[in-house]
C-alpha cells in the first residue's frame, strides 16, 4: 500500500482508494484467470482416459487388498 502513497493516520486520497482497490480486487482476478490458462488443456473427458484411471485403481487396490465400489 505503500506504493500507492498510503499513511496511517492521514486522510485518504481518491488515488490511495484507487490503489488498495487494485491491490485487493484487481491483481487476485488476474491471478486467478492466468491460473484457469492451464486447466483448460488439462483434459479428463478423452476417450478412455476415465477407463484407463479405473483400471490403474483396480490394479492399486488389488495389491491392497481392497476393493472398489461405485
Amino acid at each position: 500500500m505503500g506504493a500507492f502513497g498510503y499513511c496511517g493516520g492521514v486522510t485518504m486520497t481518491p488515488h490511495i482508494q484507487q490503489g488498495i482497490n487494485i491491490a485487493a480486487n484487481l491483481l487476485p482476478g488476474i491471478v486467478f484467470f492466468v491460473g484457469i490458462i492451464p486447466l483448460l488443456f488439462y483434459k479428463l473427458d478423452k476417450p478412455g482416459y476415465m477407463d484407463g484411471v479405473r483400471k490403474r485403481l483396480a490394479e492399486r487396490d488389488q495389491k491392497r487388498g481392497t476393493e472398489i465400489t461405485e
